[in-house]
């Protein structure tokens, strides 16, 4: 640059567009660096600078636009404030009652005594095993079952437990009463299950026996239309569709199957119904390709998601072991906006 050349002209040199390095209107704040947002917000529009030393990385910065600051009338964001100073006291409430709530049970009080003293709800399962299920082998209404199932089998009867999280402030406190021992169930209790189970198998395997026999017969030359005559089945010619589109009627697998091989593919796969399908690939076309087409854009996002991460992997690594500390991956993550992607 000092010998003449222009922002534009190092972009260029680098076969950079403004995409890549544009990073819109920020306000000051919005800097991870200090250094960096100081140099920025000394420069004039259309200005660049020299190289700026940064606390992470040496950059060289140019002020497209500047944007004066500005303040907002009252009546405009008055809403958006009375909302934040809402959920602000709302979020001290809840931590409030927590404590109150943990101080009442560190002082022997019972979940009956918690209860009704603070208005919250208390709920007595019945019992169920560790998929969340009762002895019918129903599934029991549980709040964050999976959090729940997990947490209760790995505890016992009379142990005091830590609370569950439920969203981002919500809490959810809970007790064993009882813990009613495994054991075999006998036949008399489960034979209809059993038996149904078992039909159930049996039929599938005879089933897709019998779909790989009607394939091979495909494979042999036979067309659909034929087998079908011979079988009693019906024929059906899909709409065309798209590896992620799929296609009523089709199951996912179906879909795969006929994204696995070219024009004239054959396979039998499951349905959606404990029923098989026989397909054949009867046509293929090659989309063309636009960069502004909604499957272009979402690989562009995952693939810039992807390389992000990785990058700001390696610069963590890096900086852990030349610097010997530790990153808190959590707390790095929300800063820089990772945990969103």
């Amino acid at each position: 640059m000092d010998s003449g050349k222009t922002f534009e002209d190092l972009m260029n040199e680098r076969d950079l567009t403004e995409k890549d390095v544009d990073l819109g209107l920020m306000n000051k704040a919005g800097f991870l660096d200090q250094k960096i947002a100081d140099a920025a917000f000394a420069l004039k529009e259309g200005q660049a600078s020299n190289v700026v030393e940064g606390q992470f990385t040496n950059a060289i910065l140019f002020a497209k636009e500047v944007k004066p600051a500005a303040v907002q009338p009252i009546e405009d964001v008055k809403d958006e404030l009375r909302a934040v100073v809402a959920q602000a006291n709302a979020a001290d409430e809840v931590e409030d009652l927590f404590n109150e709530v943990e101080d009442a049970r560190a002082g022997g009080s019972t979940f009956e005594e918690i209860a009704e003293r603070f208005d919250l709800e208390l709920i007595n399962t019945p019992a169920f095993d560790a998929s969340g299920n009762n002895e019918a082998g129903e599934t029991v209404e549980l709040p964050v079952a999976n959090e729940l199932t997990t947490a209760v089998f790995s505890t016992d009867v009379g142990v005091e437990n830590d609370p569950l999280e439920i969203g981002r402030t919500g809490h959810l406190w809970y007790e064993v009463k009882e813990v009613t021992p495994s054991r075999d169930r006998e036949l008399s209790e489960v034979k209809e299950a059993v038996t149904a189970d078992w039909t159930a198998n049996r039929t599938g395997e005879l089933l897709e026996e019998k779909a790989k026999a009607l394939i091979a017969e495909v494979e042999a030359g036979k067309s659909l239309s034929e087998i079908a005559a011979a079988e009693g089945l019906t024929t059906t010619t899909s709409q065309p569709f798209t590896r992620n589109g799929g296609v009523q009627g089709l199951s996912g697998s179906a879909v795969t199957a006929a994204f696995s091989g070219p024009k004239g593919t054959a396979a039998q796969v499951p349905g959606n119904n404990e029923d098989r399908i026989l397909l054949v690939l009867t046509d293929t076309t090659a989309p063309a390709f636009m960069t502004e087409s909604e499957n272009a854009q979402r690989i562009n996002t995952q693939l810039t998601g992807a390389l992000e991460s990785s990058l700001l992997n390696q610069f963590i690594n890096q900086l852990e072991q030349t610097e010997g500390v530790l990153v808190n991956q959590a707390v790095f993550n929300q800063l820089t906006g990772l945990d969103r992607q």
